[in-house]
């Protein structure tokens, strides 16, 4: 155990950079709209009929009630949210080595698997973007809740119930929770699951039951985005099948970014090349992998009924957003890799190969994460909108220590720079959360215009 919490903490290492950015964007949204001056402020963040400008989705515990917390013990300071991260990042890596030894009956397999976990480059977003956080604390409640499932104890048993209520108000996607419980309960004895279906249905019941009362709540909420802009849902079949290729590709540690290009054909990855040059290793180093994964695949014993199992636990947690076209992002994986990487290791460590074969897939999904987490870092929007915002904080903390009362902030400069700073910035939010009650409000323009009381800064750092 010692050994492999030395694994763990080695693998979260390689997320470390990501304490040296600052807020950006939805962070200044949360911030505003999570300081509370008493406790009724507190109790409402709870209240799903409570309305907060720019805030669309009801994730009270992992947003308001998070972001208020961190501002009371630490003020706006962004380090203790990085903190935070890559701690519940690591807590989680080992959660999910607990439920795989559960499942696969495996020290081996759950070791490697969960290292390859935390280490995996599709967690960039959840630990470099403070507001996705809101993925860790679901992910923690909902791997808790599984975890607490197996105890086969009362007492657990309650513990994962309340575990689930605390998955759904950190965010939406916990939902399919209880299918992923019914889908790991077949997986671990599938003749049991049927022989008993009446205990296990009375066992999950409570868990549909919290289920069908959160989803009647969201269906009456005020704020709520889904059906508009890029969470409008697509039923068209070639898109949703696009959606799952690129989160089984993802999945291996190809970056976000490559899905930004028209296609993975040769010109299409000669064309990513070209753009970005260290693709040619990230591509050389994904091949590699999924070719030695598929000589695994011919020299192992497998059972058949586990695969299958394996690949809907690894795409049921994926329903939630699977159908959601314009809305992808690696970091929906990491309730998926329940399904996936055991496997992965299983097929690693069980074949009949030499170990050469092994340690060279090693290496090479390692050196894949790690190169693709240096790409992800460097072409990435949200830590180019870090740096953004912590250059102006900067400089009007310099320039405008004391601001009036009342004062407006225009932003002038050509039209894509100012409406990327509008992005970084969160429109006035960020200038609202630096000099509270004295911004009367933000402007991204093209000109100077004459009025009172007022500040001009040019569009520069981009």
């Amino acid at each position: 155990m010692r050994l492999y919490l030395i694994l763990l903490f080695a693998a979260v290492l390689i997320f470390v950079p990501s304490l040296k950015y600052g807020f950006s964007q939805d962070d200044f949204i949360h911030l505003y709209h999570s300081r509370a001056s008493s406790l009724q402020d507190v109790i409402n963040f709870f209240n799903p009929s409570n309305s907060y400008t720019d805030i669309f989705f009801y994730r009270p515990l992992t947003t308001q009630f998070y972001f208020f917390i961190n501002q009371l013990l630490f003020g706006i300071n962004a380090l203790p949210f990085r903190i935070e991260a890559l701690v519940g990042h690591l807590v989680n890596g080992f959660l999910f080595y607990l439920i795989v030894r559960k499942l696969w009956q495996d020290e081996l397999v759950a070791k490697l698997s969960a290292f390859l976990y935390t280490i995996s480059a599709a967690h960039f977003l959840s630990i470099y973007y403070i507001s996705a956080f809101q993925q860790i604390g679901k992910t923690f409640f909902i791997f808790i809740s599984i975890w607490l499932f197996f105890k086969s104890s009362k007492k657990y048993y309650f513990l994962s119930i309340l575990s689930f209520i605390l998955a759904l108000l950190s965010k939406e996607s916990a939902l399919i929770l209880p299918a992923v419980i019914i889908l790991t309960e077949l997986f671990m004895g599938e003749k049991d699951f049927f022989r008993n279906f009446k205990k296990n249905l009375l066992l999950i019941s409570p868990f549909l039951f919290i289920l069908g009362l959160y989803l009647v709540i969201r269906l009456v909420g005020i704020n709520q985005a889904f059906g508009q802009g890029e969470y409008r849902a697509t039923f068209n079949l070639f898109e949703i099948l696009q959606n799952l290729k690129w989160y089984l590709l993802w999945s291996f540690g190809l970056p976000e970014i490559f899905s930004s290009f028209p296609s993975l054909s040769p010109v299409g990855i000669i064309q990513i090349i070209k753009d970005l040059p260290v693709s040619f290793w990230i591509f050389c180093l994904f091949f590699a992998t999924v070719f030695l994964l598929l000589k695994f695949m011919l020299q192992t014993t497998l059972n058949w009924k586990k695969i299958t199992l394996s690949l809907l636990i690894f795409i049921a947690p994926l329903l939630p957003v699977l159908f959601l076209f314009q809305h992808r992002y690696p970091q929906y994986l990491d309730m998926s890799f329940l399904g996936l990487l055991p496997l992965i290791t299983y097929l690693v460590i069980f074949n009949r190969g030499r170990k050469l074969f092994k340690f060279s897939f090693i290496f090479c999904f390692i050196s894949l994460q790690l190169l693709s987490l240096h790409l992800s870092e460097q072409t990435h929007w949200t830590t180019h909108r870090s740096k953004v915002a912590t250059y102006y904080f900067d400089l009007f903390r310099t320039n405008h220590p004391i601001i009036e009362e009342g004062t407006t902030v225009f932003f002038i400069g050509a039209k894509e720079p100012a409406r990327e700073l509008s992005i970084a910035l969160a429109k006035h939010y960020s200038l609202a959360v630096w000099y509270p009650k004295k911004i009367k409000s933000v402007e991204y323009i093209l000109e100077d215009i004459q009025i009172d009381k007022k500040i001009i800064v040019p569009i520069t750092q981009f």
